[in-house]
């Protein structure tokens, strides 16, 4: 398992930066968002469900779920296919 971990600064009105963290193997990561005093905002799990190589476009791949900063449940979001 290789695990990746990149910075983004965003700069937007609500997030100044997101801190990434994915397996390079799986995709399957965590997405964090951060305000300017580096308070966590929200974060995002994704999690991608095994390549069997058969996926098309429009299929769902994963999900996508995001969870304010103590952690309750804002929404899922299927994961598609581009």
């Amino acid at each position: 398992m290789a695990l990746r971990t990149q910075r983004q600064d965003i700069n937007s009105a609500t997030v100044a930066y997101t801190i990434a963290e994915w397996d390079d193997e799986t995709g399957n990561g965590e997405l964090v968002e951060y305000d300017r005093d580096g308070r966590q905002r929200r974060r995002c799990v994704l999690a991608y469900l095994p390549d069997n190589g058969t996926a098309a476009p429009g299929d769902v791949i994963g999900e996508a779920a995001w969870y304010d900063a103590s952690g309750v449940e804002l929404e899922r979001k299927p994961i598609l296919e581009p």
